[in-house]
């Protein structure tokens, strides 16, 4: 059994939300990370053409989200991609 991970959430002490198969929190690094795309999204022309590389080579450009998260969270993350895509091509 993993060890609680409510601190990951913008969940308040006095909730107990079970209901993830309809519609699942999102984590505060996913919270942050969506945030900082849709400001860039509110001002298209400050964006230019080599930050769709670069930003994506540093993991989305926002400091890279992704590697705050727990080892066991980013080994499930890459199992669910992983069946996503076998169910896709399959």
């Amino acid at each position: 059994m993993i060890a609680s991970q409510r601190h990951l959430f913008e969940i308040p002490d006095d909730i107990a939300y079970l209901n993830c198969a309809y519609m699942s929190p999102l984590m505060k690094p996913v919270v942050a990370a969506s945030r900082t795309g849709l400001q860039r999204k509110a001002s298209p022309w400050i964006v230019m053409p080599q930050d769709f590389f670069t930003e994506s080579e540093q993991g989305g450009g926002g400091g890279g989200e992704a590697k705050e998260l727990p080892d066991a969270f980013q080994k499930r993350l890459s199992v669910f991609a992983g069946m996503l895509f076998i169910s896709y091509v399959a």
